[in-house]
Order: structure tokens, then C-alpha cells, then sequence
């Protein structure tokens, strides 16, 4: 393990604009004492600076202490700002973590700095390998350093340390990278991490490369298997760190025997992590074992295992052990199916579901909300949409409780409508068919006669804090009371452009059945056009061509199906009426930027009304 301890300059005299010769202040040069203290215990080997007066200043003292000297390296200097003093500091560094390239005429950006003191650090980290290393160093220089290896590290980050000098960071490498951080504030130490500060980030299998901890998850008669460390009464995962010279599938086998016992077992890697708290970061790798036999915990640390149907009530780092659950029961399912082997990776997450990529050929998918008895509907509306040459998704296998399912890939890419706004006409015929084939299967499903008037009048409508009189009263007079005129179907009720696939100019995959009801057809019409103009107001250019996207979808969706005189007339304000859905959601859920977000488009469709059409007469 090789570990530097970058020192960031004690307080500098700004008086001095000079960057080279800017020295420290009375104050400066006294809390010298800190790195000192600080450094005294770390059997330092080799004591590296900027060539700026102030960072080289700051850890002479030490150096001197313990007769080391002080070899300076130029990469290691402070960004270069501009060959003027500026006085919008704070604005300039604003800008400048906003966007990596951007830079004064003559200065340097943030991205040059990074690559210039990364470059300097790989070198030393070769020329003094398993050594302790101290390197005086600034503010911005390091803030690139830690970002490098941790892009979690912004702005934020930078600020919270900005008027703290001196200040260090511990960054411990080895043959494989960087495998932990810690930040100390030598005037407020920080013992134990901020627990309730703590972020788990979950990344594909292979990506970090260096890593600090192993943990394994364990299965054991179809059971989850944890273990109880002598002097506790909270159970964990096998795991620990990764000792020298061993690779982490060693120390993960080495971990898992002296912490459980285990003889026999399979054993694979899942996935990487890294921990991130305000002070500290950490990586590791998770692995999961399928457990034969088990013999007696060795004499360890341990002294219990149980077992558990999930993740223990009482447990050790539970900021941390839930998160990694929830990822590695993806393993172990895919284990079970015979695919543990395949590229795994996470494609999205909402607040309803999660799906990963599974090789070449496969897809699974984790609803939150989902039981059995919902998945077998929507694996029956595949299968009769199939059949009614809908190309929709085939499932391959499914849990018995009905959450994860493995499906076929359908093959295809998504449209940017406002890229090939002339592909909206395919848009328009494919979903005029899909309301064809859905209304031809309407018999052979279940499905709940969905009103819309009484979802208006007992969630939408009382939801609607803050919203204008004039809009509420606009869709009571308009959706509400034309509703009973309007063709009703069952729809897709989630249509937009990331759940159609497209190849070679036709749909190729109608995605995400999870909402689908019956209701007014128009509904799927209005979600769609509403959700194409979300960030688009007040670009008039972009909504231009929205209105060539409209004609698009009207003119394919005619020539199949023709919508009524009602459908049209109503479409705008059932496109308020979506978004006001939207207001309602997002106002119990208590994201008010997203609520504020809907509301801001309801009113510019309602304001709008009149330029929704090429020509600019009304719907």
C-alpha cells in the first residue's frame, strides 16, 4: 500500500498577488505546528512540494524535524487563474466546477489542472511505490485530485475546505489505483464518519479496478447467512480488508472462511461499490456465495452465524448493508436462472421500478409495486398483443412474488422527435394500431372501467394547491364535461418517446404495459405531446418544430384510426389536465421542484393555446 498525505497550505497573505512567491501569514506560519503533530506518527518516507512559496513553507518545518528534504515538482503548482488579479473569486470557481473546460484568456481550467497533477502523482506513485509520501500542495489542485478519483467530489466539496488551511487529505493507492480518501480538518478532527451523511454508490462489475474491502453476501439452505462478531449484538456480512499481496477473490475466500466456517461453496463477484461520507471514501467489491457445507467458525472474530429470510432488524452498518442487498438479490436471481456469468448493467431507476441490461439477449426488471398476480395481466397482454402483431416484449422467467422478470431485448434505438419530427408519423400509425389490437384483446383481459371524472373530482382537484381558478375551471369545463363523448379504449396510459423503439423507420417495441387501463383514447394522444414539450417552453424554435410533430402524429394516427371532433377539441386541455395529474402526484410525494415543474407547463399550454397548430387557429 502506498499512502500520501496531501497537505494543503496553512493561510496564506492574499496581500501578495504574486501565486509564486505569496508567503504565509503570522498565522499561517504558527499553525505549522498542525501538519507537524499531525505527520509525526506516519513514518514518513518522502516529503515532495509545489514549488509555490506557501504550500513548501507549510511542511518545511516537519521536513526539517525528521532531516528529510524537500524535492519540488512544478505540475504540482496551483491552477493558474488569469495574469490579472480578479475580484469575482467566488463567480470565477463557480463557473469553473460547472465546467471543467472553462478558463480565463491566460489561465488555466480545471480539467488541465487535473491532468497535469494526476500525471505528476502517477509518477511519484511509480518512483516510490509502499512508501508514505507527503506532498504540500492547494486548494484547487487537490479538489481536481480527489474528484479524479472520486467524481462524486464537486464544487460542494471544494467549498467546504476552501477556507480551511492547512487542510489534508489521505489518499491510500495500490497496484491498482486509488482505494480510499479521507479529508481531516486538522482543527476539527473527525473520529468516525457522519453516519447519516453517508452515500452508497453501486457501480458495474470490474469498474473501479483498485479496491480496499471485499464483502459477501452468503445464501445457505435458501437462506441469507450473516454473522456476530464476538463483541456485538448486530449481525453483517462476512468481509474486510484486503491485506497485502492478495488478490481481492483471495481475501474475499480468506474473509468468508474465517468469519462463517464455510468448507464448501461457490463463490462469484457481483458488482463493485464505493462508500462516500463528508470525510471519508472507501471502494470495495461485493461477491456472492452459494454455501455446500459449513464447519465451525475459526477462532476469530466471530462467534454466531444465523440465518435470515432478508437482511437482519439488527444490523452493522445499516447506512450501507441495505443498499447492497437490494443489488446483490439481482445475482442471485440471475445465478438461479443460469445466467451469473452474463454483463450486468443498471439501463435505468425510478420510483417504480429498476432495470438492468443481462448480456446480449436479456432484460430483467424489478417493479416495487408489482405482485403476482399483476405480472401474469401483463405477461397475458404480451402474449395477446404478440398475436395481434404488436411487437411487444416476450418474458423468459419471473420470481414466484412476481417483482423481477427476465425478458427478450427487443432491438431498436429511441427517436429524438425534434431531430426526425417526420418519424412522428410512424408514431401516429403505430399507436393508432396499438389502440386497435388493444381494444380487439379487450375481452380476453380484466380490466377496471377507469373514470376519469371521478379521479378529477376525488385526487386531481383537491391536489391542486396554488393552481389558477381560470385552468381548474377551464378542464371542468371542457375534459370533464366532454368526457362521456370520448372514445374509450384500453390504452398504453405511459406513451412517450423512451418506451417505443424504432429500426430502419418502423416501431420495433412497444415498452412498459405497467399502467395500461381502459380510458379515453385521447389520454395516450395528450400524455405523449404533453411529455415532447417538458423543457421546451419558451424556445420558440424548438416549439415550432413541436407543432410539425403534432401534424406528424395527427396525420399517422388518421390514416388508421381517425379521431373524433370531441378528441380534437379536447386534446389541449387534456394536456393540462395530465400535467395538473402531475401537480397532484408530485405534491404527495413532496417534490416540490418537479411539482412546480407540471404546474409551470399546465399554464404555458393553457396561455398557449391558440399557437398549438401550425397555422395558429385553436385545436
Amino acid at each position: 500500500m502506498t499512502t500520501v498525505y496531501f497537505i494543503r497550505h496553512a493561510e496564506p497573505d492574499f496581500n501578495v498577488h504574486d501565486d509564486f512567491s505569496r508567503p504565509l501569514t503570522p498565522k499561517g506560519e504558527s499553525d505549522r505546528i498542525l501538519v507537524e503533530e499531525f505527520l509525526s506518527d506516519k513514518n514518513i518516507d518522502v516529503v515532495l512540494s509545489s514549488p509555490f512559496k506557501r504550500a513548501f513553507d507549510t511542511i518545511a518545518t516537519f521536513a526539517r524535524k525528521v532531516n528529510l528534504p524537500i524535492h519540488t515538482i512544478d505540475d504540482f503548482r496551483e491552477r493558474k487563474v488569469d495574469d490579472a488579479w480578479i475580484l469575482s473569486f467566488e463567480e470565477f470557481t463557480g463557473k469553473q466546477w460547472a465546467d471543467f473546460s472553462y478558463k480565463l484568456p491566460a489561465g488555466e481550467s480545471l480539467s488541465e489542472v487535473q491532468m497535469r497533477n494526476i500525471a505528476a502523482l502517477e509518477k511519484v506513485l511509480e518512483e516510490h511505490c509502499g512508501k508514505n509520501i507527503v506532498i504540500g500542495t492547494h486548494g484547487t489542485a487537490l479538489s481536481t485530485i480527489i474528484h479524479y478519483y472520486d467524481n462524486t467530489y464537486g464544487y460542494e466539496g471544494f467549498s467546504s475546505m476552501k477556507r480551511i488551511f492547512p487542510w489534508v487529505a489521505r489518499l491510500d493507492f495500490n497496484e491498482n489505483g486509488c482505494v480510499g480518501i479521507e479529508k481531516i480538518d486538522l482543527f476539527n478532527p473527525v473520529s468516525k464518519p457522519d453516519v447519516e451523511k453517508c452515500k452508497v454508490r453501486i457501480v458495474d462489475l470490474g469498474e473501479l479496478k483498485a479496491y480496499k474491502y471485499t464483502v459477501i453476501f452468503a445464501r445457505y439452505k435458501d437462506k441469507w447467512l450473516y454473522c456476530r462478531a464476538k463483541e456485538r449484538d448486530t449481525y453483517e456480512t462476512a468481509g474486510g480488508r484486503i491485506e497485502k499481496d492478495e488478490t481481492i477473490l483471495e481475501a474475499a475466500k480468506r474473509e468468508f472462511y474465517e468469519e462463517t466456517g464455510a468448507i464448501k461453496y461457490d463463490i462469484i463477484p457481483a458488482f463493485d461499490y464505493s462508500v462516500h461520507y463528508p470525510n471519508v471514501y472507501a471502494n470495495g467489491q461485493v461477491f456472492l456465495a452459494h454455501v455446500h457445507e459449513l464447519g465451525d467458525i475459526p477462532d476469530y472474530e466471530m462467534t454466531e452465524i444465523k440465518l435470515f429470510d432478508t437482511i437482519p432488524d439488527k444490523m452493522r452498518f445499516p447506512h450501507i448493508l441495505p443498499v447492497l442487498f437490494e443489488r446483490v438479490r439481482v445475482t442471485d436471481i440471475l445465478w438461479k436462472w443460469g445466467l451469473a456469468n452474463e454483463t450486468i448493467y443498471q439501463i435505468c431507476k425510478s420510483t417504480h421500478s429498476t432495470t438492468w441490461s443481462v448480456g446480449s439477449e436479456f432484460i430483467l426488471q424489478q417493479r416495487f409495486n408489482q405482485d403476482s398476480d399483476k405480472l401474469a395481466q401483463n405477461i397475458r397482454l404480451a402474449n395477446l398483443l404478440q398475436k395481434e402483431g404488436i411487437p411487444a416484449i416476450e418474458y423468459i422467467k419471473s420470481t414466484d412474488d412476481g417483482v423481477f422478470s427476465l425478458t427478450r431485448k427487443l432491438y431498436g434505438e429511441h427517436i429524438d422527435f425534434y431531430a426526425f419530427p417526420e418519424m412522428m408519423v410512424e408514431l401516429g400509425r403505430g399507436l393508432a394500431r396499438l389502440h386497435i389490437a388493444l381494444a380487439n384483446i379487450e375481452e380476453s383481459l380484466s380490466y377496471k372501467d377507469y373514470d376519469f371524472v371521478s379521479e378529477w373530482n376525488n385526487y386531481i382537484k383537491p391536489g391542486l394547491v396554488g393552481v389558477a381558478a381560470e385552468i381548474i375551471e377551464r378542464i371542468e369545463d371542457t375534459v370533464v364535461a366532454e368526457y362521456l363523448h370520448l372514445p374509450r379504449s384500453p390504452i398504453h396510459r405511459d406513451v412517450h418517446s423512451k418506451n417505443v423503439l424504432f429500426h430502419e423507420g418502423k416501431i420495433s417495441g412497444w415498452l412498459d404495459f405497467e399502467l395500461n387501463r381502459k380510458d379515453a383514447r385521447i389520454f395516450d394522444f395528450a400524455y405523449l405531446l404533453a411529455g415532447l414539450l417538458v423543457g421546451r417552453m419558451g424556445d420558440f424554435g424548438k416549439f415550432s418544430i413541436w407543432k410539425t410533430i403534432f401534424r406528424n402524429l395527427l396525420t399517422g394516427y388518421n390514416e388508421i384510426a381517425k379521431l373524433t371532433v370531441y378528441e380534437i377539441r379536447v386534446l389541449p386541455d387534456m394536456m393540462i389536465a395530465i400535467e395538473l395529474l402531475f401537480v397532484t402526484y408530485w405534491n404527495s410525494v413532496g417534490n416540490d421542484v418537479e411539482r412546480e415543474k407540471a404546474h409551470e407547463l399546465a399554464i404555458w399550454i393553457y396561455e398557449n393555446n391558440e399557437h398549438l397548430t401550425e397555422k395558429g387557429e385553436s385545436l
